[in-house]
């Protein structure tokens, strides 16, 4: 049984991305799989005013 992905851990997958470019060296990184680091970062599945939103956030 896998845990929830945290609002920070979110973050921290993002700014990974930003410093590495793949989702699985976030992904190593971090000890959860590529596709749920690809998930959190491209927030597939959400408005485009939460991906906004969100990209400010992790740029702050």
């Amino acid at each position: 049984m896998s845990t929830r992905i945290t609002p920070e851990e979110i973050v921290k997958m993002n700014q990974l991305y930003n410093k590495y470019g793949t989702f699985a060296a976030v992904a190593r990184e971090i000890g959860r799989s590529a596709s749920s680091v690809r998930r959190y970062v491209t927030l597939e599945g959400t408005p485009k005013i939460v991906k906004h939103t969100f990209k400010e956030v992790v740029r702050a």
